[in-house]
């Protein structure tokens, strides 16, 4: 996950280079410099370190039928992506890699991978649970300790296809972080988002100054398909398209299925999902 609000220019290289500590929660300077790594090949003890992790996002399969303990599954809506399925020769930036499944399933096919996250204990948010699956997936992945807000094509390069997946809702500067996401694309910036104003006629984006968005109050904007590909396009990509979002039919059948189960209100149901876009240099 990358950074919620943008860090102080000064406050950050230092950041990343003194481990921080919030509520027992531990960032060393290197993404992978946590300890008892070796020695994880039996299930067991891949099993047992796993469960010493303190939190954990993505859930996931790892050697040996041994499972991560994430309450999200990626792998269920990996399809809506719209990654190809295989990847070789390719460059991948994955931006807010959090635990890595992305990462991995992207090295899988084939990609040369770098992961950027910061990694921020402050925001319950650490390397371990990656740093694991580094190690006994035996990745060649690169992670880098950065916000989306510091990327530079002269530091960390430029990529064949970016991932900016989950991440944009929780920028207080969403239009600035595609900015600096066009600048290290060399071909496709595939983003994933929450979304709101669906039956808006024109680009619009939702705005939770509390946490009015899936009672988180690290949602701050939500854009509908239009103003999303609007974005991108002012970004300085030369296209984006929507890409997934849910059908018609089955936001109306949710937006039912809340308001008899859960009292919400159908039209704000209806309004609020997630969208997937591709923009393309």
């Amino acid at each position: 996950m990358v950074e919620l609000r943008e860090p102080p220019a000064a406050a950050h290289p230092a950041s990343i280079q003194t481990p921080k500590e919030f509520g027992g929660l531990r960032q060393p300077a290197s993404p992978l410099d946590w300890p008892d790594l070796d020695n994880l090949d039996h299930p067991a003890a891949l099993q047992a370190r796993i469960d010493r992790v303190p939190v954990w996002h993505h859930r996931y399969q790892l050697p040996g039928g041994v499972w991560t303990k994430g309450p999200f599954l990626p792998g269920d809506r990996l399809h809506r992506i719209g990654l190809p399925e295989r990847l070789d020769g390719k460059t991948v930036l994955d931006v807010g890699a959090w635990d890595g499944f992305y990462t991995f399933e992207c090295e899988r096919r084939g990609a040369q991978v770098t992961s950027a996250d910061t990694w921020n204990p402050e925001h319950l948010v650490t390397s371990e649970g990656y740093a694991i699956a580094h190690r006994v997936l035996k990745s060649r992945a690169k992670p880098v300790q950065v916000s989306v807000h510091d990327l530079d094509p002269a530091v960390h390069g430029r990529f064949d296809i970016v991932l900016f997946l989950g991440v944009l809702y929780h920028l207080t500067n969403p239009f600035e972080a595609l900015q600096k996401l066009r600048a290290v694309t060399k071909h496709t910036l595939i983003v994933e988002t929450a979304s709101d104003m669906r039956l808006a006629s024109t680009p619009a984006l939702g705005f939770y100054p509390g946490s009015e968005l899936e009672n988180d109050n690290t949602n701050w904007f939500a854009p509908n398909a239009r103003a999303l590909e609007g974005m991108c396009r002012a970004a300085g990509f030369r296209e984006a398209k929507l890409y997934w979002q849910m059908s018609l039919p089955k936001a109306i059948a949710r937006a039912g299925y809340r308001l008899v189960r859960l009292g919400a209100n159908p039209i704000k149901s209806f309004n609020r999902g997630r969208i997937v876009v591709h923009a393309t240099v």
